[in-house]
């Protein structure tokens, strides 16, 4: 049987996070959104505002063009994450 979730119990107070925008996201999941999918250190997110995915480190709406030149801008991408619960604010919107 599925023991549930366990990766963010380990987590120090250096690893427990308010996150209000993607930036902040990306950064509590260890910086680097191109290998955030493997950093297995235990952490908490807790999400306090609803996020929006589809914008650049500025919290800039990103535009088609962007999405036709990936280089041109960092592309938020969805990666598996190890080690991460993620809980919501009384007032988180999905």
């Amino acid at each position: 049987m599925d023991a549930g979730t366990t990766g963010g119990s380990a987590a120090d107070d250096a690893h427990i996070f308010v996150v209000h925008n993607r930036l902040e996201l990306v950064n509590a999941l260890g910086g680097n959104n191109a290998t955030n999918g493997s950093n297995a250190t235990p952490k908490i997110v807790f999400v306090a505002d609803g996020i929006e995915g589809d914008v650049d480190d500025s919290n800039n709406p990103l535009t088609c063009a962007d999405y036709t030149d990936p280089a041109a801008v960092a592309i938020p991408t969805m990666r598996k994450v190890n080690s991460l619960k993620v809980g919501a604010s009384s007032t988180a919107t999905l």
